[in-house]
């Protein structure tokens, strides 16, 4: 460690951030799940039941849990997943990082990491525990929403609902969306170019913050 302070991002969840014990009921005519006591909120734009967690986000870090509502925010909006500003942009598209070892190539892979700003990718390429052992940086001109990450649900013999194990993202546009509790948003980088962080950073450019290690963490 550098003895910087540690950056939290915006998108991770907090101790007492835990996920709400909600009854999860089938909807009629096999039209999917649902909460008993729903609520408008509970859906996104496109009809995907979401998970209830609090917004508490000042607790210790859960480093390798993402809070739902605050990670479909950054993905939406594109957002800078640490400090929920603009995420960067040029003529070669958004920025994003991901782990090197993650994908063999990077055009046409779906993440559920949010962009970044390019003052907080130098800082997430410094101290981010899932870029660890290594990391690429893109330049993404079509990151198109695909689908969700959460759990998915069939109905049991007594036609209650019952959790699958995790598994792959589901589009959007596929029969199974209805059935699923969705965690994170998803999108399909398209028109990836893999790009050098550190040269990108060395571009000359009006505006760029250089934002101390706590900036990251909101509360």
């Amino acid at each position: 460690m550098s003895g910087k302070p540690v950056a939290v991002p915006f998108i991770t969840a907090r101790a007492g951030e835990e996920p709400s014990r909600v009854h999860i009921v089938a909807l009629p005519a096999g039209r999917g799940i649902g909460y008993q006591d729903e609520r408008p909120e509970d859906r996104d734009a496109r009809g995907v039941l979401w998970g209830r967690v609090p917004q508490l986000p000042v607790g210790s870090p859960r480093w390798k849990d993402v809070h739902p509502q605050r990670q479909r925010i950054c993905m939406e909006r594109l957002l800078c997943q640490v400090c929920t500003g603009p995420a960067d942009r040029n003529h070669q598209g958004w920025l994003f990082l991901r782990g090197s070892l993650e994908y063999a190539v990077s055009e046409g892979v779906l993440t559920a990491q949010p962009p970044l700003c390019l003052a907080h990718a130098l800082l997430s390429a410094e101290q981010c525990r899932y870029l660890a052992n290594g990391f690429q940086a893109m330049r993404v001109q079509h990151p198109l929403l695909f689908g969700v990450l959460g759990t998915s649900y069939i109905l049991d013999r007594f036609a209650e609902p019952l959790p699958l194990p995790p598994g792959d993202p589901v589009p959007y546009t596929h029969p199974r969306a209805p059935w699923v509790l969705a965690s994170q948003l998803v999108r399909c980088l398209l028109g990836v170019t893999d790009v050098d962080l550190e040269q990108e950073s060395s571009r000359p450019r009006a505006g760029l913050r250089h934002p101390t290690a706590i900036e990251g963490a909101l509360s």
